[in-house]
């Protein structure tokens, strides 16, 4: 999975980097470094901050001449400290000069295969979902430490795009709040969230936050709530309409009931019908519907029990919600509710509306 390769490739370069101050975008000067400690010719701290900064302010005054940047000798200094820290490479210092100790050291050797720079091309295309977001920001540096190897030059955010297109976080998404709920999560800390309900109401609750879920590029929570007042207190919040989150000093509730294995094993989407009896869904599906859900399942819970040539007969085990209609409404005419007989009479129903709008 694409997900493991870039986990692999780069977690060790995260851990390092926790608990290693690292000035912002340093990778554009540990480049130029690297370029230079490759010729075999010792500099001095002096003669490389000079030279930084000179090829600085030549990439600055062609790509942004309004924008000019300079580096001091304890950068540079602190560069040389940190590289060998992040790279494989040694760096040694003779007399006032420093050297690669090694002819072959380059910020270049990263061993990686083939494979693995196809999945973290695919990989950063995903995770580019989350530019702009705390999240992303935490696990930039390590990323951009993988694109600064002259092995994966051609990898780069703004090139991938090019090939590589996800869906884009919509406005509302909620994802500045991922990180927070997320650490909650794994702290097992409980949360104050200021939530705005449909009528703009806002009310304060105290969560117990226990998952995060994305659908239709929207982020939602499963929270327990203490302020719920029915029976059912661990419910579905939308991350879009969290208007603040504040520390909480109450514990952490962990609800017995809670399953994160079984919460959504019948639901289609993000609906959950607590204490309801999901409902065993028969389809007859036609024409190039059949071929495509032959490939992609449309529920886990999805059994194939006939197909010929015509037609496919197929089974799901869901809960009844406005996702089942759609779902079945989406297939348009190559599909069929066979069984429940109730849901049947809904479906056409609602085709008889349909129709009589455009009447």
């Amino acid at each position: 999975m694409p997900f493991d390769y870039l986990y692999s490739s780069i977690a060790p370069l995260v851990i390092k980097n926790i608990s290693m101050p690292i000035a912002k975008n340093p990778f554009e000067r540990y480049k130029i470094i690297d370029k230079h400690l490759k010729r075999n010719k010792g500099f001095t701290i002096k003669e490389l901050t000079e030279i930084v900064n000179e090829e600085l302010r030549m990439f600055d005054r062609n790509s942004n001449p309004d924008h000019s940047r300079e580096v001091s000798d304890r950068m540079i200094r602190i560069d040389i400290q940190n590289m060998p820290q992040i790279f494989p490479i040694e760096i040694v210092k003779k007399g006032s000069k420093y050297y690669y100790e090694n002819v072959e050291d380059s910020i270049d050797n990263i061993n990686i295969t083939e494979a693995d720079k196809t999945a973290i091309t695919l990989a950063i295309g995903i995770f580019s979902r989350f530019n702009g977001t705390p999240l992303y920001d935490k696990f930039s540096d390590a990323v951009t430490r993988i694109l600064a190897s002259s092995v994966l030059r051609k990898i780069n955010t703004t090139d991938s795009k090019r090939y590589i297109q996800v869906a884009e976080v919509t406005e509302g998404a909620g994802i500045e709040w991922l990180e927070t709920i997320y650490n909650a999560i794994i702290d097992k800390k409980a949360l104050k969230v200021h939530y705005k309900s449909f009528g703009e109401h806002i009310s304060i609750k105290t969560i117990s936050p226990y998952m995060l879920k994305e659908y239709r590029n929207k982020w939602y929570m499963i929270a327990y709530a203490k302020e719920i007042k029915h029976d059912n207190k661990t419910i579905l919040f939308k991350l879009g309409r969290i208007d603040q989150i504040e520390e909480s000093y109450e514990d952490y509730y962990i609800d017995p009931k809670f399953n994160q294995e079984q919460y959504f094993r019948y639901t289609l989407g993000v609906f959950h019908l607590h204490d309801s009896t999901p409902i065993e869904v028969k389809l007859k599906l036609t024409g190039p519907i059949a071929n495509l859900v032959s490939e992609d399942r449309i529920h886990p819970s999805m059994e194939i029990l006939s197909k010929n040539e015509k037609e496919m007969i197929v089974q799901i085990r869901v809960y009844e919600t406005p996702e089942l209609y759609s779902l079945i409404l989406g297939f348009g005419e190559y599909a069929e509710v066979v069984e429940p007989l109730e849901l049947r009479i809904k479906m056409k129903e609602t085709l008889q509306k349909m129709r009589f709008r455009y009447e």
